[in-house]
């Protein structure tokens, strides 16, 4: 779970390099969609510094001797919150890429 939690640490770093980079350079059309971006972008990111400490925890609980629910819920806590993280930063390109052809072609069609 250590190991886990040093991998989480890796993959937020990042995460929040690439989410800042991205909140930097793309430009929303509406405040909205401003707010719904950086809300999931931050959702995202808290939900990996989550799994993180969930890790840390469990590898506490299971030094100390304890088996138990928790481990388990922990264990997967963790597991599927960095899986999340971790696909989502090897996904951002793309996104980004998909993101920028849609502003793109919305200012060309303004422009018409």
């Amino acid at each position: 779970m250590r190991s886990m939690a040093e991998i989480g640490a890796a993959i937020l770093l990042g995460y929040v390099i690439e989410a800042t980079w991205m909140t930097s350079r793309l430009e929303r059309e509406t405040e909205e969609e401003r707010e719904n971006w950086l809300g999931s972008t931050v959702g995202f990111g808290l939900a990996g510094l989550f799994g993180i400490v969930v890790a840390l925890l469990v590898a506490e609980h299971r030094r100390a001797g304890h088996n138990n629910f928790l481990d388990d819920f922990g264990l997967w806590w963790s597991t599927v919150s960095l899986g999340a993280l971790g696909v989502l930063v090897a996904l951002q390109p793309l996104i980004t890429d998909r993101w920028r052809r849609r502003s793109d072609l919305a200012v060309d069609g303004d422009a018409e």
